[in-house]
């Protein structure tokens, strides 16, 4: 028998499995892709949003007085450390509002737990990092998707299928949606925040 120790919550859980056992290793069994150098990974995201693919710019569809939504992942997606891309997007995207004239307090954070429970200030400041929670937190500009809570809800009607299709109301009635993630795949299965953000 081989025992492992498999990520699980904010710490450990123990299995011991046969030793025909087939294990991979992110990185070590297959190599990770080439990554951009920390110190590129700024002109990076400026690039990416002067230039974003198949629509336009921040800059051509902020404005003042819009009212912005973030749909962000929840904390299950890891993505705490300094230069986590939802940390890093979510600066530099700010920084094009804010140069357009969106006022930070038109600005909403939700994150998308689906059906994982709401986020704690504890979680919220793990995902966000220190700056960006205690700018937005204590004004209630960070919150969970409540699925559960008609209020935070509209009705889209049904689609040809018969199935109901509900939609977060902040994001329906907002100016301009924001949806950070990415599609690489979730080692857990699916995508980080793929299905719950759509």
């Amino acid at each position: 028998m081989k025992h492992f120790e498999f990520e699980y919550g904010a710490g450990t859980m123990g299995a011991d499995l046969p030793d025909s056992t087939d294990v991979f290793i992110p990185g070590v069994t297959v190599p990770d892709p080439p990554c951009i150098p920390e110190e590129q990974l700024e002109a990076a995201y400026r690039e990416s949003l002067r230039h974003p693919i198949g629509m336009p710019p921040l800059s051509e569809l902020a404005f003042p007085g819009a009212k912005v939504v973030f749909v962000i992942p929840d904390r299950v997606k890891g993505g705490e450390q300094p230069t986590s891309h939802r940390k890093l997007a979510v600066k530099y995207i700010l920084e094009e509002l804010y140069a357009k004239g969106v006022r930070k307090e038109d600005i909403l954070f939700i994150i998308s737990n689906g059906l994982h429970p709401r986020s704690t200030a504890a979680d919220a400041k793990a995902i966000f990092g220190e700056e960006l929670y205690n700018a937005f937190w204590p004004a209630g500009q960070i919150i969970s998707h409540d699925s559960e809570d008609a209020d935070h809800m509209v009705d889209l009607g049904v689609t040809g299928r018969g199935d109901p299709v509900w939609m977060n109301r902040y994001v329906y009635e907002c100016d301009l949606p924001i949806l950070i993630g990415h599609v690489q795949g979730n080692p857990y299965g699916g995508y980080s925040g793929g299905y719950k953000h759509f």
